[in-house]
């Protein structure tokens, strides 16, 4: 089944075309399945509530909030929505503005998934040229996706580089499962059985920011979720992200997503 630009299963909560970009934000039903299909232009899309999973073939990426998925025109997938509504910002392009970009993007021939705290916030400012266009909004909007481009071909090649030792993926992994808890630096190393410097060392080569950087975006990342799907106090979200002072909360989410919690709690539900 192909669809036509802007042709999206989902309830359209704010739609806008803008020279050879349609920009929308899209609500969609929990549970829903839509069987295998492809759009004739590529797309950005970025997670706002709730969750989704696209399949290509064997391949599946599970998006969630602040993660940004690529998908090209023609790519034949399936998509099911969690167990919760899921609310997405779509930016589809035109080929005619894609291909010239191709000579320098040839790293995005084919689906990814970007987990990275830069790519939604440039996301996120693209959404709010299309809430609130004027008449530089064109300008702002191509200049938001070249930028977008670049910095997912970096992340891409960073990403493609030779694969992370054993200890590493373990790190990580325990990072992903720990996150909330009081984790050290000493006691990670000491799990893997590596010095703690060497794991700083090392864990800064390959994934490009410090293994308490690292943290911190897996809790920002909880903390929008929490934020987008519940009506919790945003101190109570503080809280369970693994924050005793809000005040200081609130300084790092800004510094991760560019927005204040409160500002991001707005902005989801807009």
């Amino acid at each position: 089944m192909s669809l036509r630009p802007s042709c999206i299963h989902g309830s359209i909560a704010n739609r806008c075309e803008i020279t050879s970009f349609i920009l929308t934000e899209t609500v969609y039903a929990p549970r829903l399945e839509i069987a295998n299909h492809f759009h004739t232009h590529a797309c950005f899309y970025t997670v706002l509530q709730g969750g989704c999973t696209e399949s290509f073939g064997r391949t599946a990426l599970e998006s969630k909030p602040l993660s940004l998925v690529f998908r090209p025109a023609g790519e034949t997938h399936s998509d099911q929505v969690g167990n919760t509504i899921a609310r997405c910002f779509i930016i589809e392009a035109e080929n005619l503005w894609l291909d010239p970009v191709r000579e320098y993007a040839t790293t995005l021939n084919r689906p990814a998934i970007f987990q990275s705290s830069s790519l939604a916030y440039l996301a996120m400012r693209l959404r709010r040229e299309s809430l609130h266009p004027d008449g530089m909004t064109p300008l702002a909007i191509e200049g938001l996706m070249l930028e977008i481009i670049a910095e997912a071909c970096r992340k891409r090649i960073k990403h493609s580089r030779a694969k992370p030792p054993r200890w590493l993926e373990q790190t990580k992994e325990m990072l992903h499962e720990c996150f909330l808890e009081p984790l050290t630096l000493s006691g990670i190393a000491e799990t893997v059985g590596v010095h703690p410097v060497y794991l700083a060392s090392v864990f800064r080569r390959y994934y490009r920011c410090s293994v308490g950087e690292y943290k911190r975006q897996l809790q920002v990342e909880f903390a929008c979720g929490e934020i987008a799907r519940t009506d919790a106090p945003l101190s109570q979200i503080a809280l369970a992200a693994g924050y005793c002072d809000q005040a200081h909360f609130s300084r790092m989410f800004k510094r991760v997503t560019g927005m204040t919690p409160a500002e991001y709690r707005a902005s989801s539900r807009a």
